[in-house]
């Protein structure tokens, strides 16, 4: 027999239920704005940046094993030379987007030197990529993240005041 999806929730429902409606707008605000900046970063083209993401979710799963977590991560310049390549056939899988649209967006990435070819293993993201989006764009968006997530945890711990959430 599955056990109950509710039993393994960091949270109850009955907690969930009683604000949900202010739960569900915070986590409305931070999405809406991630996704506003998202499609900025990416001139509007969101599906490049799904692209873009499964090809750096890919080559840093390397460092990352599902039952023990983060592995030893090796310095910088190493770090990038043993990341896990893929292709567009992969990304094709993974997202389920056409392999032709995948192959136009990879061109975009490849222009914009945020990723590279590695003759015989595939795409990867380039330490340029890391850079441009390390601090303007991951920083903020974890401050968001964990403000949205700080005061959606209040609310479901019944605490009296909300601090208002970081976009």
């Amino acid at each position: 027999m599955n056990p109950d999806p509710k039993d393994s929730l960091p949270f109850s429902l009955d907690d969930f239920e009683a604000e949900q409606s202010e739960i569900l707008l915070r986590m409305g605000d931070f999405f809406l704005a991630y996704l506003h900046r998202l499609r900025g970063a990416f001139d509007g083209d969101l599906m490049m940046a799904i692209v873009l993401g499964e090809i750096g979710h890919h080559n840093a799963s390397v460092y990352y094993h599902p039952r023990s977590g983060m592995k030893a991560v090796p310095d910088s310049t190493d770090r990038h030379e043993i990341m896990e390549c893929c292709n567009a056939h992969s990304l094709s899988e993974a997202t389920g987007i056409p392999r032709e649209t995948i192959r136009r967006k990879i061109t975009k990435l490849l222009e914009r030197g945020w990723i590279e070819k590695v003759e015989g293993q595939g795409l990867r993201i380039t330490p340029a990529c890391v850079e441009h989006f390390a601090h303007s764009f991951n920083v903020p968006t974890l401050a968001g993240l964990l403000s949205t997530a700080s005061a959606i945890n209040e609310l479901l711990a019944g605490s009296g005041e909300i601090p208002p959430t970081v976009e």
